[in-house]
């Protein structure tokens, strides 16, 4: 095979060469070949356009075999540069594919302590991940069509997969996963700019029970598995996907389910502000304040805020109009009916409502 020789760039692949280039240019202490590194960044433009993290006359290696003495293992006359310590890694702004996951170098083998990897606008699609210590993963600007598989991710905490190609909430499951995919760990979720849609949420693969439920129920389960499982959520992006055009609600079943966590502080562009005090003071508390009365459910916010329906009423009737756009088509004044409506028993009537509002966005 041809690799990109030294000289020309941006390179498609390491070497050595390109390596000593970098030392020349101060990018890469003298000594990268012994040395543990901890982070390593390969993410400029102006240097690199690889196509593989597979070195062309070198060779990462991971942890140390017993008895080998202070320096890597080697099979080869070819350098071993050890990675056993490398913290971070930042492939972004690459060509790599998803059959960089299927070598023996993205992985535990070779990463045993990655903690962080950065590959953002390169080329995956579906990328099979293997680093059961990742705590950061950040895959936004690629061609990903579906939620990545986490099984076997248990400590992720910061899941980046905006501004790719998913059409759904679904995460893979395991046959004895009782996370439903979802890292118990997880922190931060941004699925942000994709292509999320109601109507395409429910899998074909999945139970029978699930097959007959409407898109609109089977969204709001996969949302709801989303923050039951994942107990540590302080931030959760959904906004730009096609659904919020026609389903603006989602924001208030959100605010339903986080409302009593007090770590939870981001949802979109919305925040909630713990103050010095105890109190939580936002627009988000205030949506959880009313989802819970629109839920039916004793009005109250876990002994930091107390208020009467009627005090909140003014704002409720506010927050109708002009944020969730909870709207009957015959009859927008009627409160009351308005709640049956909300995810109730009546929820395919909904459904029908928003299938409605989806056809009036897509012909506007």
């Amino acid at each position: 095979a041809s690799f990109t020789s030294y000289g020309e760039k941006p390179y498609s692949r390491l070497t050595v060469n390109v390596m000593e280039e970098l030392v020349a240019d101060g990018r890469l202490q003298a000594d990268w070949k012994k040395r543990p590194h901890q982070n390593l960044d390969f993410s400029d433009t102006e240097f690199f356009a690889l196509k593989t993290f597979l070195p062309a006359d070198f060779d990462w290696v991971g942890m140390r075999p017993p008895g080998s003495g202070k320096g890597p293992a080697s099979k080869s006359e070819r350098p071993n540069v050890p990675l056993h310590k490398l913290y971070s890694l930042n492939l972004d702004g690459n060509k790599l594919e998803d059959d960089e996951f299927h070598n023996a170098v993205l992985s535990a083998r070779t990463l045993p302590g990655l903690r962080q990897l950065r590959m953002r606008h390169n080329k995956l699609s579906d990328p099979l991940i293997l680093l059961p210590r990742l705590k950061e993963l950040y895959l936004s600007n690629n061609e990903i069509k579906r939620i990545p598989n986490l099984i076997g991710l248990e400590g992720l905490e910061v899941l980046d997969v905006s501004r790719n190609k998913i059409a759904s909430l679904h995460f893979i499951t395991g046959s004895h996963d009782e996370t439903g995919g979802v890292p118990k760990k997880l922190t931060v979720v941004n699925l942000s700019n994709n292509k999320i849609e109601i109507d395409k949420s429910v899998d074909r693969g999945e139970a029978a029970a699930a097959k007959k439920m409407t898109g609109l129920a089977h969204f709001s389960a996969q949302l709801t598995k989303l923050i039951n499982s994942a107990q540590s959520l302080t931030t959760l992006q959904l906004k730009d996907n096609p659904f919020c055009m026609y389903f603006s609600e989602y924001q208030l079943l959100i605010a339903r389910l986080v409302h009593t966590r007090s770590a939870f502080k981001r949802l979109d562009d919305l925040h909630f502000v713990t103050r010095a005090d105890g109190r939580v003071d936002d627009d988000l508390v205030e949506m959880a304040q009313q989802a819970r009365a629109f839920f039916g459910q004793e009005f109250e916010y876990q002994d930091k805020i107390y208020r009467k329906w009627e005090e909140c009423q003014p704002f409720w009737q506010k927050l109708l109009k002009e944020k969730l756009d909870v709207v009957l088509l015959d009859k927008p004044e009627d409160e009351a009916e308005a709640k049956k409506y909300f995810f109730g028993n009546r929820i395919d009537e909904l459904a029908h409502i928003i299938e409605k509002r989806k056809e009036t966005a897509e012909k506007a």
